[in-house]
């Protein structure tokens, strides 16, 4: 009798998003590819290693993203692809290899997580509170630096000065409110020993002259009321406008200055926008053009690469200040739901989107993303991919208004990434010619709002 062999079953055809270079495929896996063979599969037809086989795969992992909830990388590199629970034309992305790194939790208890730095520190919570079985809604991310920070949910770790040797902790929501309690306590007490000082201080001063002649004259302003108005930093960009005195088809000179000094002294610098500079420095310098220069001139600083970072951070800074980000909150939904467009419908109907922006906004978009674009193209020397972009400037220019809805920030962070890849390697074309028709009726939406 004849024994029946099955056939073999047909490759497992999956979509692979490769973020780095903005990149998606469809590729065809043999049922018995291991995790390892599809990583180099998956590197060598994206042109990112030579050979599948031979190629180095150490520094890359597959991610797998979960919709509505937190994704998982597939770190058994021995297991095979095709079992990782999902089915045929599901999604993997191909990242970076995140790092591993112990946390901290409320209890006193360390966790193993591996986190990726370019990621922002939503996802990252969800991670360790699924690790730590934490109700995620009740916990905070703290990095145990010198003074500890609470991290912000929608900035990515690196640019908030994680590393690989930090300590993060992990902690309720109603101990750190008492801990502030007490601090505010601790401050009050520290202001009442102020005050008793400074008026023993005044008490020893009446046998001093009561009356001296002033030195200043009597139309000098006092020193607030010169800086009084003054600040642009966390004000609408219509204010830096107006102090600078160009109010119509302009960008904010401290904008346009940061971006043309980049352009010319840190399009080759390693790190570029993702290498924080030193706090303190980033501070006076933003302090300097609250309150004197108007017309920046970034060539007096003298720090040398360093001075390209600290250049950087101040434009991420004001960008980040801004009550209203340059992608107006309004929008926001209408700029995430092109995430779920084929390509050219998404440039479309970005182009339509951008024509529906604010001048204001519309000018200084295209000014930093045609500085952005530029830095894409030298990523071979600055290490800076358009993904590495869109990871840290999305969050400055696209996010919703409620920062405390996290399970929608989680959800809508992939598409927010996609759109601002689209938006830095596509600058050119979407400030181009506005296309004489809309591809979807979100050109109506965009006029009724």
């Amino acid at each position: 009798m004849t024994s029946m062999i099955s056939p073999p079953k047909p490759p497992m055809v999956l979509r692979v998003w490769v973020p780095m270079i903005g990149l998606q495929k469809a590729l065809r896996f043999p049922r018995d590819t291991t995790v390892k063979q599809a990583l180099g599969m998956i590197l060598e037809k994206c042109n990112l290693i030579d050979d599948a086989e031979t190629g180095d795969t150490s520094g890359y992992a597959i991610y797998v993203p979960r919709e509505g909830e937190t994704g998982f990388y597939l770190h058994n590199v021995d297991c095979l692809i095709c079992n990782f629970g999902g089915k045929e034309g599901d999604t993997l992305e191909l990242h970076y290899k995140p790092k591993e790194m112990k946390v901290i939790s409320s209890d006193g208890t360390s966790v193993t997580v591996f986190l990726d730095f370019d990621s922002p520190a939503n996802e990252m919570l969800v991670r360790i509170c699924n690790v730590a079985k934490q109700p995620v809604d009740d916990m905070l991310l703290v990095h145990l630096s010198d003074p500890e920070q609470i991290l912000k949910l929608s900035l990515p770790l690196g640019e908030q000065g994680v590393t690989e040797d930090s300590l993060l902790a992990l902690r309720s929501k109603a101990e750190e409110a008492e801990k502030e309690k007490l601090q505010k306590k601790k401050r009050s007490a520290q202001k009442k020993e102020a005050a008793k000082a400074a008026a023993q201080a005044q008490i020893l001063k009446i046998s001093e002259p009561m009356f001296v002649k002033s030195t200043r004259s009597e139309f000098d302003d006092d020193e607030s009321d010169r800086t009084k108005g003054r600040k642009i930093f966390g004000k609408p960009i219509a204010v830096a406008l107006t102090r600078s005195g160009k109010r119509v088809f302009s960008v904010p000179p401290i904008i346009s200055r940061a971006c043309e000094w980049i352009e010319a002294n840190g399009l080759d610098v390693e790190g570029i926008f993702r290498i924080s500079p030193k706090s303190d420095d980033l501070e006076r310098l933003r302090q300097h053009f609250d309150s004197t220069e108007v017309d920046p001139d970034f060539d007096k600083l003298d720090e040398g690469r360093d001075s390209v970072h600290l250049v950087a951070g101040m434009l991420k800074l004001y960008l980040r200040m801004l009550p209203e980000p340059v992608i107006p909150f309004k929008m926001y939904p209408l700029f995430v739901m092109m995430a779920d467009g084929t390509p050219n419908d998404e440039e479309m109907d970005l182009q339509n989107l951008i024509v529906g922006l604010p001048l204001d906004s519309k000018l200084l978009l295209k000014k930093l993303l045609g500085l952005l674009e530029k830095v894409a193209e030298q990523v071979s020397e600055n290490k800076m991919t358009p993904m590495n972009l869109a990871t840290v400037f999305g969050p400055n220019i696209l996010r919703m208004e409620d920062e405390s809805d996290m399970m929608r920030i989680v959800h809508d962070s992939p598409k927010v990434n996609r759109i601002m890849v689209h938006l830095i390697t596509h600058a050119t074309s979407v400030f181009g010619v506005r296309p004489l028709a809309p591809s979807s009726c979100l050109f109506f939406y965009l006029c009724i709002l």
